[in-house]
Formats: C-alpha cells, structure tokens, sequence
C-alpha cells in the first residue's frame, strides 16, 4: 500500500499487489534470496513503481518512506542492532553480500517469524526509497490491524 501525504492530505493512495510473503513465494528458492533473486525482486518493483508516479505537488522535494507493518518494524530493529540506525535499508540489503552470516543471526535474534521475507521486504522498501527519492526511514510502532482497532473504537464514542 503506497499513500502519499502533503500537509497531513491524503494526495494519492494505490494498494500494489505486492508485499514480502509474495515475492518471497514467487522468487527465492532457500530461506534467505541470492543476490540474483534480490534482483529479480527489485526488478518487478521498479516496474510496478514506474506506472505509480510521485504526485506534481510532491516533486523536488524530500520525502520520509513510513513503513508500517512487520518487515519495516523488523528492519528497524536489526537495522539499530547492526548498524545503529544510520542509513537502514541499503545498508542492511547490502549486508546478504559482505556478512550474510551477521545478518541472518541478527534476523534470527531480532525477528525470527520473519526470517524468510524480511530480505525480500528491504528490497522493497528499497525500491520504494530509490524510487521516489525518499531522504528518511521512518517506522511506525503500530500496524493496520491496530489502526483499524483504534478507527472502529473511536467511532463507537461518536
């Protein structure tokens, strides 16, 4: 799900029919993705990427990516495990070819029911960041099912 926001204006929501469990399933083979299967990921994103352009009101200037959801949660916290928070998602995607070993006891200590889609979960919010130009990683503590809890519960006060 892409949401572009402008003074706190929804400007453009598309949901893609994408996400991590669906790469994962339809591109890698073993538990964690090679460098070519990583590719073939990034590919599919740029493609579905390029029919989704950034909003006019938006162009030129710096964009935070929030990733709301399991993987980003998870990629923040091995991210700060590893690398203490500094440039989270190319570095971490870097880190399947210099310390593949790190990374996966840091995804095994951090998020362990993620280990087989956390991967392909970074080189999609990779893809999303390079993309659009986004300049911060933000991560939201909560996920949909909670804002969907919160939504209907407060409607119950109206």
């Amino acid at each position: 799900e892409l949401v572009f926001f402008k003074d706190n204006k929804v400007l453009l929501a598309r949901s893609l029919p994408i996400g991590s469990l669906n790469m994962f399933t339809a591109h890698v083979r073993d538990i964690l993705p090679r460098k070519k299967e990583l590719a073939e990921i990034e590919a599919e994103m740029n493609a579905r990427l390029a029919a989704l352009p950034l909003p006019p009101e938006m162009a030129g200037k710096p964009l935070i990516l929030c990733g709301v959801g399991g993987t980003a949660r998870a990629l923040r916290k091995v991210s700060d495990k590893l690398l203490g928070g500094a440039e989270r998602i190319t570095r971490v995607r870097r880190m399947l070819e210099t310390d593949r070993e790190v990374l996966k006891g840091a995804v095994l200590k951090c998020a362990p029911d993620r280990l087989h889609t956390f991967l392909p979960g970074t080189a999609l919010l990779e893809a999303v960041a390079r993309n659009y130009g986004c300049t911060e990683f933000r991560v939201s503590p909560y996920g949909v099912r909670e804002g969907y809890l919160m939504t209907n519960l407060e409607g119950e006060h109206d």
